[in-house]
């Protein structure tokens, strides 16, 4: 794993290197976030649910 270095310009920081690993990690808490508030902001806006069987059955209906 490579340091995580800062690159500066006239004193304030511009870039980052750090670990592709790290990165890639970044990366996937970022989705993990905006995933589980697209699925809060559904929730709020769903105004009926249907349970798994039925969907089912209108699935195999129309298969």
């Amino acid at each position: 794993m490579i340091k995580k270095q800062i690159i500066e310009q006239n004193g304030n920081p511009i870039a980052v290197i750090l670990d592709y690993q790290e990165y890639l990690d970044l990366i996937t808490i970022a989705q993990d976030k905006e995933d589980y508030f697209d699925a809060i902001k559904a929730e709020e806006e769903t105004t009926k649910l249907t349970p798994l069987n039925v969907v089912k059955e209108l699935i195999n209906e129309h298969s």
